[in-house]
Parts: C-alpha cells; sequence; structure tokens
C-alpha cells in the first residue's frame, strides 16, 4: 500500500519525505495532494490507520518547519482521512499520537518540482 501511495504522490509532485516518517508502531499515515504541486498553499489530505492494539481516539497533531507542534484533529476511528484546507505547505508534518501520547507515525510534505507542461 506505501508503494502505491508514494507513487501516486510522486505523479502530483509530492513526495512524503522518507527520511522523516516513522511508524514503528504498525500505524499507517499518509499524506495525499488534492491539487497541483505548484499551488501554495494547498489542500491535502491526511489518512491514517490506528493498530487494534491502540485504543481510540488517537490525535492528529501537525506542525510546520520552526513551528511548534499543535492539536489539529482527532482520530476517532481505527482508519479515516480528512482534508486540511488550503494551508498545508512544504515541510507540513503530520504525527498521529496515541491516546497516551505516544508517537505512532509521521509523515512530512516536501514538495517535488513543477510539471512544466
Amino acid at each position: 500500500m506505501i508503494g502505491r501511495s508514494v507513487r501516486a504522490l510522486a505523479a502530483t509532485g509530492l513526495a512524503v519525505l522518507a527520511a522523516s516518517s516513522c511508524s514503528p508502531r504498525g500505524a499507517d499515515l499518509e499524506i495525499i495532494a488534492d491539487t497541483s504541486s505548484c499551488t501554495i498553499p494547498k489542500v491535502v489530505t491526511v489518512r491514517w490507520s490506528i493498530p487494534e492494539d491502540e485504543p481510540v481516539p488517537a490525535l492528529l497533531r501537525i506542525n510546520g518547519p520552526g513551528r511548534p507542534m499543535k492539536d489539529w484533529r482527532q482520530a476517532s476511528v481505527r482508519e479515516g482521512e480528512a482534508p486540511t484546507g488550503p494551508w498545508a505547505s512544504d515541510g507540513l508534518t503530520v504525527t498521529l499520537v496515541s491516546k497516551s501520547g505516544r508517537p505512532l507515525a509521521r509523515r512530512t510534505l516536501t514538495q517535488g518540482p513543477c510539471d512544466a507542461g
């Protein structure tokens, strides 16, 4: 599933920065572009999956480069998705946090080169 998502993201000019992504506890988190990679800010969809052994609700927290992390929304279902609104930009990091406060997964939005055509 992750390989298919990365290919889809690459096709839109966006990628999830592999160096800053983590899912050590079996959770899954994706950032999917809803608009052209050249549109800044942009709307993205955040998709999550919480393992069965983790209680819900979990929390989705966000931060940009040099900005403190803040609560964005509650993940009250094991698998779900939510749009950000037109404020997501390069460097946006989304962290899925367990009910007890442990990070479950993290993804960072990075912008690729714009398509010339």
